[in-house]
């Protein structure tokens, strides 16, 4: 992402960033004043991001002319070369078009009436060439940060920008919907100096994304961090981040993009407070400091499926998260131990893999929560990696949490396992129904997805041969679930016969805070007003606790807040 705070000057604009970049001009910036250049511009960062491979965001002044983005839109994807901006692209020596995945308009602006209408104008001029291109690039307003929670879209407590009512991101989000069902996303910062900041994407930015789609239950909104801030670089930092992209990813259907501020820094000529570059450099070299090993160990794990984890009396100053791949072959599990003290951990991964497997863990710890790498000791801090063959024994795995420390554990099943056999299928298939949970929600689709997951032999297939048929339970009486499934192997079938009770329905529904019998966004504002109680030494009813307690652990916190913000996020 390339943006921040000197997109906000009044000479910050992107015709200013073309042709050669000898001959740009200088402008006076949010940081050198006088001074500042456009050598380096839009044009270099959508090559650079072109050449790395990842997806650029090019960040744009709220005050740019509506007209000036549609000539960048012809800039950035136009082919025909009687248009000037194509022209003047090819000349600068890139004759075919950019990929533009997304568009920012404004950094850290208040997001008010004014905002909105400039937004919108803006807009209309990129859709308008997007749908002439056959692009749909997602546009991303540059808000703030919040940290408190939101109970009244229109009568926030708090918010960086000093705006406390969402009108203005409603204007602009029923503006995208009505103009054709658009995407737009809205960007929020925030500090990650270490783990304790970190918990504010967590604790607080749920509530905005829930009261944006109490106002605009028809919008595509998303929330994207693109930038972790910090005064420093240090290694507690490293650890913050890890806290905040892991509290990300539980929530990926609402964050589907962080990403940390600064990238690149150099050595010894920082004359500002934003001490927090991720890659350093000198005239000589470029090192990373810990918080971009934290980036670079989140990104070679990556996973796309986020599994369901749990851990019993959790210790304090311990976070984790486990993803897994799509095939079943890989699982993926992170920790942070923001403690001064080793920590034990064991892992019960289940049936995930038998005896034979192998294991990599990649570690990042310090005694020194403020140390850095220098020029002089570029890898003080790095990450040390080693493989263990056959950790897991039946489905066990005790691990030890160096203090201070990020480790990742990436597990996968060995490849040389003998194929699965009709019966051996037969019984995974069994296993596999029995603990799937059997509710009125239940679907054929997510019985025969258990089954086809359970049978790992790709030639046998599974087919329904009985139809699926759902009794849905009431508060009076059990519902059941019938069919038959059949597997194939060759010429052999086995059957696998599907019978399961769904119990009767409770008479609380778990995540239903107000009662009104479905968990919808109101109730996220109700245990965020429980959450806002406890603060002033109220505690919740024996009947909020049933409703609102998601984890079982009878209390109400912010973890129960983001499971109900999940179930909201699992339905757009």
């Amino acid at each position: 992402r390339f943006g921040g705070g000197m997109i906000g000057v009044k000479d910050y604009r992107w015709k200013n960033m073309v042709g050669a970049p000898e001959n740009r001009p200088t402008y006076d910036g949010c940081w050198y004043k006088n001074y500042s250049s456009f050598g380096f511009g839009i044009f270099e960062i959508l090559s650079l991001c072109e050449k790395l491979g990842i997806p650029a965001v090019p960040d744009f002044n709220i005050d740019e002319k509506p007209e000036d983005m549609a000539d960048f839109m012809d800039f950035a994807l136009g082919t025909d070369t009687s248009n000037q901006w194509v022209r003047l692209r090819t000349e600068m020596g890139h004759p075919e078009p950019f990929d533009l995945p997304y568009i920012q308009i404004g950094n850290e602006n208040g997001i008010d009436g004014t905002f909105a209408n400039k937004f919108n104008a803006i807009a209309d001029k990129i859709w308008e060439k997007a749908d002439a291109y056959g692009v749909e690039p997602v546009l991303v307003m540059g808000d703030f940060g919040y940290k408190e929670p939101i109970l009244d879209p229109y009568n926030l407590s708090q918010s960086d920008s000093g705006v406390l009512t969402l009108a203005g991101h409603k204007a602009i989000l029923d503006h995208a919907t009505q103009s054709g069902d658009r995407e737009v996303w809205v960007d929020v910062h925030v500090f990650t100096d270490d783990p304790s900041g970190a918990y504010n994407l967590g604790n607080n930015l749920p509530s905005l994304y829930a009261q944006l789609k109490k106002i605009c239950p028809d919008s595509k909104v998303k929330l994207a961090v693109f930038e972790l801030n910090a005064w420093q670089h240090e290694f507690r930092r490293a650890l913050g981040n890890a806290v905040a992209i892991m509290t990300g990813e539980s929530l990926s259907d609402v964050f589907p993009i962080i990403c940390s501020a600064n990238a690149l820094q150099i050595d010894g000529q920082l004359d500002t407070d934003w001490d927090q570059g991720l890659v350093f450099m000198d005239s000589e070299k470029a090192w990373l400091q810990p918080p971009a090993y934290t980036t670079q160990m989140m990104r070679g794990a990556y996973q796309p499926n986020l599994l369901a984890a749990s851990m019993d009396a959790k210790p304090v100053g311990v976070e984790y998260i486990a993803t897994g791949s799509e095939d079943g072959k890989t699982v993926v599990v992170k920790m942070v131990n923001d403690t001064a003290q080793p920590v034990s951990i064991q892992m019960n991964l289940g049936s995930f893999t038998g005896n034979t497997n192998t294991a990599k863990v990649t570690t990042l710890s310090s005694d020194d929560r403020s140390a850095t790498n220098t020029a002089d000791d570029p890898e003080k801090i790095k990450p040390v990696s080693e493989t263990v063959e056959n950790p897991v024994q039946n489905g066990k795995w005790t691990v030890s949490l160096e203090s201070n420390s990020f480790t990742v554990f990436e597990i996968e099943k060995k490849s040389d396992l003998a194929p699965q056999t009709l019966s051996e299928a037969k019984t995974a298939a069994e296993n596999a129904l029995a603990a799937l949970p059997a509710s009125n929600e239940t679907t054929a689709a997510d019985v025969l997805a258990a089954v086809r997951k359970a049978v790992t032999n790709s030639d046998i297939v599974a087919a329904w041969t009985k139809d699926f048929v759902l009794t849905p339970a009431t508060t009076e009486a059990e519902g059941k679930i019938t069919g038959e499934i059949t597997l194939t192997l060759g010429e052999e079938t086995a059957v696998v016969e599907i019978e399961r009770t769904i119990a009767k329905l409770p008479s609380v529904i778990k995540g239903d805070l107000n009662g009104d019998g479905s968990v919808n966004v109101s109730d996220v504002m109700a245990a965020c007003r429980i959450l806002a109680r406890k603060s002033t030494g109220q505690v919740p009813t024996p009947d909020e606790i049933e409703r609102g307690d998601m984890n079982g652990d009878t209390r109400i916190t912010i973890t129960d807040v983001m499971a109900v913000c999940k179930i909201l996020a699992s339905r757009t």
